[in-house]
């Protein structure tokens, strides 16, 4: 078992699926970057880059209310946003 920032005790296999879902998004989040820095000028590029810009500028260094701020089924919504802005970019 693991605590979080209250130090509370979190069952290992909950911390690990969290982690592993965060790290997911962070990797959809970062393929997206990539993807508008090789297509800057697509058409889907403005509205992924604000998708992006809009996510990033709500989380504050040190923050700790990230489930108050962004609820799980949001999590689940961005991501398939995020989805779907990549395949944008990708296509021609």
């Amino acid at each position: 078992m693991t605590t979080n920032a209250r130090r509370e005790l979190i069952p290992t296999i909950h911390f690990e699926r969290d982690i592993r879902e965060g790290i997911d998004d962070y990797r959809y989040m970062l393929t997206l970057s990539h993807r508008l820095a090789e297509r800057p000028n697509h058409a889907a590029a403005p509205s992924a880059r604000r998708l992006l810009d809009e996510k990033l500028s709500a989380f504050k260094l040190g923050d700790r209310e990230h489930e108050a701020k962004w609820p799980v089924a949001e999590y689940r919504q961005y991501r398939l946003k995020i989805a779907e802005a990549i395949e944008a970019i990708a296509a021609n």
